[in-house]
């Protein structure tokens, strides 16, 4: 994630922030702070940072005169802020702060499903004739897998298993002048959604193609 943020104060102040998440709950993240030198007789600047549990800002670094770039590591939990502003000091004293740049760690990640798929719709026959029937069918977005089941006379003889973002299945070899039903339910990994009605056709017969 990059994000970067200028506003004006004494002098421009932009974070260019870069940011890794990690398998943990913490997020390892870098921002590079970058800064328009608008002083000419400062001796340094130093960088001040409010963590999420600071109560102020506090002193992180400080770098040379007529630098205006410094980069740090960051590490926090997912959605943590932390601010950022600069100062100029020299003998004399030190500058009024900067403006104030801000960054957002990243999300969590979104969770894997915790319901069972949902349950397929539209199944339907395309095409039927003396020993090919095909199928088709609306696709769920939470399934790993399709779990499609054929019957005849009443016994459930084929049980396959499809893939993820299947819509299409052609059942070849089939006997003529017979009755197949078919019946299709979504599989993840917490479960199965109920099946479908089973939808029946009838094979031709004879081959008319």
């Amino acid at each position: 994630m990059k994000g970067i943020l200028c506003l004006l104060g004494m002098f421009v102040f932009c974070a260019v922030f870069i940011a890794t998440p990690t398998a943990s709950a913490q997020v390892q993240s870098s921002a590079t702070l970058t800064w328009q030198d608008n002083s000419g007789n400062e001796q340094g600047f130093g960088i001040e940072m409010l963590a999420p549990t600071d109560a102020d800002f506090t002193e992180v670094a400080t770098v040379g005169a007529n630098v205006t770039e410094f980069s740090l590591s960051l590490s926090g939990n997912y959605g943590d802020v932390f601010c950022f502003r600069v100062y100029a000091f020299n003998p004399e004293g030190d500058s009024p702060d900067s403006n104030i740049a801000c960054k957002t760690l990243p999300d969590a990640p979104s969770l894997p499903p915790m319901n069972a798929a949902s349950p397929p719709t539209g199944l339907h026959v395309t095409h039927a004739s003396a020993a090919i029937i095909r199928l088709a069918w609306d696709d769920v977005q939470d399934e790993s897998q399709y779990l499609l089941e054929r019957r005849i006379d009443n016994t459930t003889e084929m049980q396959i298993m499809l893939a993820a973002d299947q819509t299409t299945f052609t059942d070849h070899d089939l006997e003529k002048s017979r009755t197949y039903c078919y019946r299709l339910a979504a599989v993840n990994r917490i479960g199965s959604s109920p099946f479908t009605e089973y939808v029946c056709v009838d094979t031709l017969p004879q081959d008319n193609s």
